[in-house]
């Protein structure tokens, strides 16, 4: 009778809880009234799918909402965010929050999220870090990297060869942030790095936004590679100066030399696994066998 007793208190307040969270979806995440009952149902329903609770999905998809996503299309970010947190035992809300950042960085609809969410995942595999550090990072170098028109694969894979080396994500993200920040707006010490080795802002910036990470640092090692011994002092302070300072030159640093090649390995690895997954979540089929899922 007591156990019979607490259940029903502990039954009653996670009701409570749960109701009182899809009211703060209107007032706070901009949910519309008339999409309540069909996303409230929608979330239990996905409960015993992807084996977290009501409460949690609740407090993940005021994130999904509050980044402009609702009713039906907020479900569908909700839903494959859950399987891919699944996947690499993430945090759901800090995937939810990687996942709505890139689709919102990018200007992606709700259907390009299991897209998005096996981008996030394979670059995970194939760096030296877990799809929550990545996640977690990612808000550091998003926006840029969206404004500079370089594509989610390619940040990924940059991220994941810096980590391969040593470097977290999280200063990773930072590194790559400065460096790109500084080749799309050069200071007049940039620019004058850039003319001493045949280059000019213009010739950079429109080769990282059209040619991506790879073709703006093959670009700059070939061109200070024919000026001075690769990984000289004349080598490594005209590529610190083309790219702002030792946070930007840590990046290049990182992503050059043999470490291109890398770099490139990692986002044709990327690509190949996104192509294959196509509109489901890469490996969620195997996980689903696991017990605690099943549990």
């Amino acid at each position: 009778g007591i156990a019979t007793g607490v259940f029903a208190a502990l039954s009653i307040k996670a009701a409570s809880e749960y109701q009182k969270s899809t009211v703060n979806r209107v007032t706070g995440a901009g949910e519309m009234q008339q999409n309540l009952s069909m996303v409230s149902k929608g979330m239990l329903a996905m409960a015993g799918q992807v084996g977290d609770s009501a409460q949690e999905l609740a407090k993940a998809m005021f994130t999904v909402e509050s980044a402009g996503y609702h009713g039906a299309a907020g479900l569908t970010v909700l839903r494959i965010a859950a399987d891919g947190a699944k996947v690499d035992n993430a945090d759901l809300t800090t995937t939810v929050d990687a996942v709505t950042s890139a689709l919102n960085a990018y200007h992606l609809p709700a259907s390009d999220a299991a897209k998005v969410t096996n981008t996030l995942i394979a670059s995970a595999a194939v760096g030296k870090m877990h799809l929550q550090d990545l996640a977690a990072s990612l808000g550091t170098v998003l926006p840029s990297a969206a404004a500079l028109r370089v594509p989610l694969a390619q940040v990924g894979a940059a991220l994941a060869t810096m980590t391969m080396q040593g470097t977290d994500s999280a200063r990773a993200a930072t590194y790559l942030r400065f460096a790109m920040a500084a080749l799309a707006n050069p200071t007049a010490k940039a620019q004058a790095a850039m003319a001493s080795v045949g280059l000019t802002s213009e010739q950079v910036a429109n080769t990282m936004t059209h040619g991506g990470l790879p073709a703006v640092f093959t670009l700059m090692e070939t061109q200070v590679g024919e000026r001075f011994p690769a990984g000289s002092a004349k080598y490594l302070a005209a590529l610190a100066n083309m790219v702002g300072g030792t946070r930007g030159l840590q990046a290049v640093l990182e992503l050059t030399g043999k470490h291109l090649a890398t770099m490139n390995a990692n986002l044709a690895s990327i690509d190949s696994r996104v192509g294959a997954a196509g509109n489901s979540v890469s490996d969620w089929g195997e996980v689903q066998k696991n017990f605690n899922v099943q549990l």
